[in-house]
């Protein structure tokens, strides 16, 4: 690839577009900036999956396990970049990629606009999808889904142990030892 991929928590979105040259990339930045890429979103995923040393077909198929969908898959590449894949545009030529990506970490809000879905996402971007709000609403739980289910969120221990932490202050009353013990087993 000829340039530089911006970092994770910069980037906001990645879309599909056409240009004159034909079939390119927009990706939204964080700062507001937009950047345009002659790849295709594919390459770009592919990119960004290199980037993190993640097998994307390996990613794909734990997608399905977790989510029980086989397209339109979440991609948890890292935890400041969870790619939920939303339908942004109808194709010119059969076998165009229809779909671009939204990081979630960076959706600010999402709104309801006849049969689609206006997101406003970091940066001041705003993006359209052509899904109604309760498809995009059910990609995005799936995303949180897989975030929650992926083990190498940051430190999953101290996950772990902040999620002990919760329930005994939530409850002070449960039983410290119990909650060790399923601490220990890794069940929280």
């Amino acid at each position: 690839m000829n340039h530089i991929l911006p970092t994770n928590n910069e980037i906001a979105a990645i879309l599909p577009i056409y240009t004159a040259s034909g079939n390119s990339t927009q990706l939204l930045l964080t700062n507001g900036e937009e950047v345009f890429s002659p790849f295709k979103a594919a390459t770009i995923i592919r990119r960004l999956a290199y980037r993190q040393t993640i097998d994307l077909l390996a990613l794909k198929a734990k997608a399905t396990q977790i989510t029980q969908s086989t397209i339109w898959q979440p991609l948890v590449l890292a935890p400041d970049l969870v790619l939920v894949p939303l339908k942004t545009r109808n194709p010119k030529i059969s076998g165009d990629a229809t779909g671009g990506y939204i990081n979630f970490p960076h959706i600010v809000s999402i709104k309801s606009i006849e049969k689609s879905t206006r997101l406003h996402l970091t940066g001041n971007h705003f993006v359209t999808s052509l899904w109604k709000l309760t498809t995009v609403q059910m990609h995005l739980r799936q995303a949180h889904l897989f975030l929650l289910n992926e083990a190498f969120t940051k430190d999953r221990t101290q996950l772990l142990q902040d999620k002990l932490l919760r329930m005994w202050l939530e409850n002070p009353s449960n039983n410290f030892a119990e909650l060790l013990r399923i601490y220990a087993m890794n069940r929280i």
